[in-house]
């Protein structure tokens, strides 16, 4: 992390792991300890916003479907 160590953290959720479960599991457990830590939190938002990329990509892999049909 070089200059940055000790000062942020690294989340690493790649292949298997990267499942949207537990992406938002991640983020859910985050804002729960950053809460605890004191940090304002805004309790779900980063979760509605994982939600609402998701939905994002679904919806452009629907169209691209329909497209090449």
């Amino acid at each position: 992390m070089g200059p940055l160590a000790g000062k942020v953290w690294r989340f690493g959720l790649m292949g298997y792991t990267a499942q949207s479960a537990n992406v938002m599991l991640c983020l859910s457990a985050l804002g729960s300890v950053l809460s605890k830590m004191g940090y304002p939190v805004k309790v779900g938002e980063a979760e509605a916003a994982a939600h609402q990329s998701y939905a994002n990509q679904h919806a452009s892999a629907a169209q691209q479907a329909r497209s090449r049909s």
